[in-house]
């Protein structure tokens, strides 16, 4: 059975816990309309500590445009810091056709955004530089 959505999503700064397997549940930030950032470590039981809850510990940024599920539940607030608002520059791969036909140098694409808008134009990277950085995800 599909997931159902929530009627309004989370405010900015708010922290989700999801549950995952076996009674344990995984956490998440809203830092930009339906930009998130995973953090780091699951629970076998809810918790609502700000203190659980600091950047250091983002694992992955992701992009979740369909809005989170029902199964979901606001944990806590987070006040998120200008330098927090930056979101990292992210790579998505791009089909060989168009590397073969000279429409980009490479097949990573990179982008950086900054509050939902771009930073800069789009740039590729080499297989190398994009190993440092984080592949886009988006949740569809």
């Amino acid at each position: 059975m599909p997931k159902k959505p929530r009627r309004t999503g989370p405010a900015v700064g708010t922290v989700i816990s999801i549950p995952i397997n076996k009674g344990n549940f995984a956490y998440a930030v809203l830092v930009y309309s339906y930009k998130w950032w995973i953090f780091d470590f699951k629970t076998n039981q809810r918790t609502n500590n700000p203190s659980d809850f600091i950047s250091s510990r983002w694992l992955k940024y992701i992009s979740i445009h369909k809005g989170i599920g029902i199964d979901t539940f606001d944990e806590c607030v987070v006040e998120l810091g200008p330098h927090e608002e930056n979101h990292p520059p992210t790579w998505t791969r791009m089909p060989q056709w168009a590397v073969d036909c000279g429409e980009c140098p490479t097949p990573f694409k990179v982008r950086q955004f900054k509050l939902g808008v771009f930073v800069s134009p789009e740039w590729y990277v080499s297989e190398e530089e994009a190993a440092t950085m984080q592949e886009s995800i988006s949740l569809e």
